[in-house]
């Protein structure tokens, strides 16, 4: 037993600089993927397509993230949204439904893809008669817009309504 010990021991003691090497390499490399996921001060706009429907991924130069008309695709959408978001903080800021038909898609995005706040323009909320309310996750925080006002992401960076009928939003 103290024989087996012993090598154990000697074995260890001559590998020690490979365990160094290994825990350096591991720590530059969680290192290296925190900078390349940070965000690098520039406003990002991503064109995300499925087959009939596109989104608009908005990133801010601090950060912020604003999913803009979720398609209906949630699967293809969460991963197409999948390697522009943080892996240390893995969610949507929030998503934009400028229309009735994207806001019913956000619950099951949800389901996939943690959203954060939900954010609807007056199309997306002012519904007729025959059309029915989007349910929307009970853990966002829902805003409600109204035909002039703005959506302030960041100190420099503000998105406006640019025209609101009762079907369709034009931003700016």
């Amino acid at each position: 037993l103290f024989l087996f010990r012993k090598m154990l021991h000697d074995f260890f003691k001559n590998f020690r600089w490979i365990y160094a090497a290994v825990g350096l390499f591991l720590l530059a490399f969680v290192l290296w993927l925190a900078l390349w996921r940070a965000p690098d001060g520039r406003l990002h706009l991503r064109l995300l397509r499925s087959e009939a429907e596109s989104s608009l991924l908005l990133t801010s130069p601090g950060g912020y993230t604003l999913l803009i008309d979720p398609s209906s695709e949630s699967n293809a959408l969460a991963a197409a949204l999948s390697p522009a978001l943080s892996p240390w903080n893995f969610h949507l800021d929030a998503a934009l439904a400028t229309e009735l038909a994207p806001a019913k898609n956000i619950l099951e995005l949800n389901d996939r893809l943690p959203v954060d706040g939900v954010i609807l323009a007056p199309p997306a909320y002012l519904i007729g008669q025959e059309e029915s309310a989007a349910i929307l996750p009970a853990s966002a925080k829902v805003k409600k817009l109204s035909d002039t006002e703005s959506i302030r992401l960041e100190d420099d960076l503000t998105v406006l309504p640019l025209a609101v009928d009762l079907h369709h939003t034009a931003l700016l």
